[in-house]
């Protein structure tokens, strides 16, 4: 499960539960004429984080 937070202007928390581990993982998203992504999830995590970034 992952949700999109925006908490500031052009500034996105995309946070990813696991509920196999019971952890959340925080990613960002800036946006901005060269968007920035910031990733510091596991690496298998990452088309999901992708695809719900896609949507802004």
């Amino acid at each position: 499960m992952t949700n999109i937070t925006e908490i500031a202007p052009d500034i996105y928390r995309i946070s990813t539960y696991d509920p196999k581990i019971d952890m959340q993982f925080i990613q960002f998203l800036v946006k901005d004429e060269e968007p920035l992504l910031f990733h510091t999830g596991l690496k298998g995590m990452f088309p999901l984080v992708h695809d719900a970034v896609a949507l802004y």
